[in-house]
C-alpha cells in the first residue's frame, strides 16, 4: 500500500528570495532558509487568470510519498528523486529536496482538498512566477485536518504523474515529493499543448510521417494536431485519444537524431509557422482531464509539462526534511 506522509520541511523563505528568478539561480544562504515549527502537510494554491478573464484557483496537498512496490506508477527510482534530504539551515547545502522532475503528481477521486481548506494557516510564503501565477503556501498542522488528509490519500486509487518511462516502482523506491490534487480540479490545469522540436534537418521529415496518422495538408474541422515547419504545414486527427495521438507524434519526432523538445505554457505565443528547417512545431487542442486520468492509472508515463498541465508548482521552494529532532 502507498503512503503518503506529513512533514517538517526546510524551504525557501520568500520573504528574503522574493522572485521567481532568485529562486531559479539558487546559491542559497542559511538566511534564505527556513525550519518549520510543526510537522505536516502544505496546502498549495495557485492564482491565475484563464484565457476568457476568468479567475481560476487550484490546490493540492505537498506531502511525502512512497508508492507501493507493486503500482503502476512510472518511473524508476534513480531518474525521479533522491530521498527526502534531512538537513537544517545552518546545512544549506545537504538540504537539497531535487529538482522539479522530483515532484510527482497524484490525482484522487476525493473533495478532501475542499474539506481541509478551512484549517489552512497562512500563507507561509507567497511567489509570483514570471507568467504572472500567484503561488501561495499554508501549512496544514491541525490534527484532524492531517489525519484527514493522510487517511483521504493512503485510500485512494492514485492516477501518478511524472517524467519517468517504466512502468513499475522497484521495491526498494525512495520517497518522494508529491503534489496531491483532487481530479475533478485537473481540467482547471490543462491548457492547449505547444511544442517544439529543435534539431538539424527535422522540417524535413513532415513530408514523411507515418501514414496511419492520416496527415492532411488541408485544415480538418475534427480535432486535430498543427504540426508546422520549414514553411510546411501539416494536419493530424486526434482520432478517438488526443493524448495517444499526441503521444505518438511527440515519441516519433523526438526519437530523430539531435532533436531536442521544449514546451510552452502559452501556446498563441508559438504559433506562428515556423520557416526554419531545423525546427517543428507541435501544437493540439486541450487534453481532455478524463484521458490523462484514464492513462495514468493504466500506468503509462505522463509527462505533466507535456499534456500542456499549466500552472505547476514550484518545487524548488521545498529544499528538503528538516532534521527529526529539530
Amino acid at each position: 500500500m502507498h503512503t503518503f506522509r506529513d512533514f517538517r520541511a526546510l524551504r525557501v523563505d520568500t520573504e528574503v528570495v522574493g522572485t521567481t528568478e532568485q529562486l531559479e539561480a539558487g546559491g542559497f544562504r542559511p538566511g534564505d532558509l527556513v525550519e518549520d515549527e510543526e510537522s505536516g502537510y502544505y496546502l498549495y494554491e495557485m492564482a491565475r487568470w484563464s484565457d476568457d478573464g476568468r479567475p481560476l484557483r487550484v490546490a493540492g496537498a505537498i506531502g511525502i510519498l512512497s508508492p507501493a512496490a507493486n503500482s503502476a506508477t512510472p518511473g524508476n527510482a534513480s531518474e525521479w528523486a533522491g530521498p527526502v534530504n534531512r538537513g537544517s539551515a545552518a546545512h544549506a547545502g545537504t538540504a537539497e529536496i531535487g529538482e522539479e522532475r522530483a515532484l510527482l503528481w497524484a490525482f484522487a477521486d476525493t473533495d478532501v482538498i475542499d474539506q481541509v481548506r478551512p484549517y489552512r494557516i497562512g500563507p507561509i510564503a507567497r511567489i509570483t512566477d514570471l507568467d504572472g501565477v500567484a503561488h501561495r503556501i499554508y501549512a496544514l498542522v491541525q490534527p484532524a485536518a492531517v489525519d484527514m488528509l493522510r487517511k483521504a490519500a493512503e485510500r485512494a486509487e492514485l492516477a501518478i504523474l511524472g517524467t519517468g518511462n517504466e512502468r513499475t516502482v522497484p521495491s526498494g523506491l525512495r520517497e518522494m515529493l508529491c503534489f496531491f490534487c483532487q481530479a475533478k480540479d485537473l481540467a482547471e490545469l490543462v491548457a492547449p499543448v505547444q511544442m517544439l522540436f529543435v534539431g538539424p534537418g527535422v522540417a524535413g521529415t513532415l513530408a514523411d510521417l507515418p501514414k496511419a496518422w492520416a496527415a492532411s495538408s488541408e485544415p480538418l474541422e475534427r480535432p486535430h494536431l498543427v504540426i508546422s515547419g520549414g514553411n510546411q504545414r501539416v494536419f493530424v486527427p486526434v482520432g478517438p485519444s488526443a493524448l495517444r495521438t499526441l503521444t505518438e507524434v511527440r515519441t516519433h519526432l523526438a526519437s530523430l537524431p539531435g532533436v531536442d523538445v521544449r514546451h510552452f505554457e502559452f501556446p498563441a505565443s508559438v504559433e506562428a509557422e515556423v520557416t526554419s528547417p531545423d525546427v517543428v512545431s507541435v501544437a493540439s487542442p486541450r487534453i481532455p482531464a478524463h484521458e490523462i486520468i484514464t492513462a495514468a492509472l493504466a500506468g503509462e508515463a505522463v509527462d505533466p509539462a507535456s499534456v500542456g498541465i499549466f500552472p505547476r508548482p514550484l518545487p524548488a521552494l521545498f529544499r528538503g526534511e528538516a532534521p527529526a529532532d529539530g
